[in-house]
């Protein structure tokens, strides 16, 4: 959401845009990768891409040129976890149950082909991306009519206090949990003063935790005849993918990978 709004506002002609991203490796967040050590590959957060709106099927044929979206088909479904019958995604009925995310119902699937990435360099030099940063206080000084004068942003960068990441004309926050009193990500307002309370709309956004179960299996351990599936009959599990049937899987020496 940081970089595609960075992307959004430099399209627009404004200048010196600064991205303060937490991820420590690469941005992307809740997008990126993971690769381990061993070698293993997961798509550990973003999943999957549905790009339907007609806001945003242009810049889905634009990135998909680019390389930074890849178009992902295979045998996808619906599985039963108390039967284990599945019922591939051709046979669901539209509407009916549009499954994790909307995965079941008609229209292309993406995955990330480094979007962010792909972002970050279509804009340099004008976005800056900055990694391992926190935002947890913003301040802004009373300027004429009192009105909000330039903003002053204070945190931490890879775990270390930072007493200030520069002065801003304007702030987007693209991060609910921002504006969320009393979640881990809340920002301080002039030090006092929880974003929460001033945008109720913003408090009002209810979040459920989801997990991401990554498993390593050895050639023939394990067998199914998806790649993909939303799953139904679970209280644990609502979605299962097969890594190594993603257009983007990029594990070395590595046979089968998984996520749920």
């Amino acid at each position: 959401a940081g970089m595609v709004a960075a992307d959004a506002l430099a399209s627009r002609g404004f200048e010196d845009l600064h991205v303060f991203d937490m991820g420590r490796r690469a941005t992307g967040g809740r997008a990126s990768v993971r690769r381990t050590q061993e070698g293993y590959f997961f798509n550990h957060g973003l999943q999957f891409l549905r790009l339907d709106s007609p806001k945003v099927s242009s810049l889905a044929a634009e990135w998909e040129r680019a390389g930074a979206l890849m178009e992902w088909t295979g045998r996808h479904g619906r599985l039963d976890a108390s039967t284990g019958n599945f019922a591939p995604r051709s046979d669901c009925e539209p509407g009916a149950h549009p499954g994790f995310c909307s995965f079941l119902e008609p229209g292309k699937l993406y995955v990330n082909g480094g979007l962010t990435e792909h972002l970050r360099r279509k804009n340099e030099p004008g976005v800056r991306v900055e990694l391992g940063c926190k935002v947890s206080a913003i301040d802004g000084s009373g300027g004429e009519g009192g009105a909000a004068g330039p903003w002053r942003l204070r945190g931490s960068k890879f775990g270390e206090p930072v007493h200030t990441f520069g002065d801003f004309d304007a702030v987007v926050f693209t991060d609910a949990m921002a504006g969320r009193k009393g979640s881990p990500g809340h920002v301080l307002l002039n030090g006092e003063v929880e974003l929460g309370s001033l945008f109720p709309v913003l408090d009002e956004v209810r979040v459920k935790p989801v997990f991401s179960l990554m498993v390593a299996y050895a050639r023939g351990d394990v067998s199914c005849d998806f790649d993909a599936a939303s799953v139904v009959g679970s209280e644990a599990f609502q979605f299962v993918s097969a890594e190594n049937a993603k257009p983007n899987y990029d594990a070395v020496g590595v046979d089968c990978d998984f996520d749920a």
